[in-house]
């Protein structure tokens, strides 16, 4: 991981790049990172956040893994490159990349930090092409997931209710 995070030199200067970089304080990077982070100014290490949406909501783009976190992503328009770090993430990572909401970026063990500038610089020198991942993150997912499967049960019970009344009244 170290020789990785070496290759991110100094964007804020290039790009007026900066980074938050959150990570639990159980991570086995996290060590190397707070290294990183002390020796960089671009770079500031939060740990344990109790305050990930609002992260979220002031970010530009994410750097995560395709799990669950990638729907809470595009519900707020947060394009982002992805990893896979697990089989079942797959399936999430090939249809948010045909949404045009993500860049997947393949399995984590083999993305390279210069894989990943490379792909941050072309969104950067594209803000078309951001624009249209941000929209895309808004077609995926609306955020209104919880009201929609209310609806559903509250209207398969209502369905149920008058399946019940009928049949007493036979």
């Amino acid at each position: 991981l170290q020789t990785e995070i070496a290759a991110f030199t100094n964007p804020k200067e290039a790009y007026n790049i900066t980074a938050e970089i959150v990570i639990s304080s159980q991570s086995i990077h996290l060590t190397p990172l707070t290294i990183f982070c002390n020796e960089r100014n671009w770079a500031n290490l939060i740990i344990d956040t109790k305050n990930m949406a609002s992260l979220m909501l002031s970010a530009d783009i994410a750097i995560g893994a395709c799990g669950g976190t990638a729907w809470e992503r595009c519900c707020l328009g947060l394009p982002c490159l992805t990893t896979v770090n697990a089989e079942n993430q797959q399936l999430i990572a090939d249809n948010l990349t045909q949404a045009g909401a993500i860049i997947n970026l393949g399995w984590h063990q083999e993305v390279t930090a210069k894989t990943i500038m490379s792909f941050l610089m072309n969104i950067i020198k594209q803000p078309k092409m951001y624009k249209e991942m941000v929209e895309a993150c808004f077609n995926v997912c609306d955020g209104e997931g919880a009201k929609k499967v209310a609806k559903q049960l509250n209207q398969n019970l209502n369905i149920q209710k008058n399946v019940k009344a009928t049949a007493y009244e036979q």
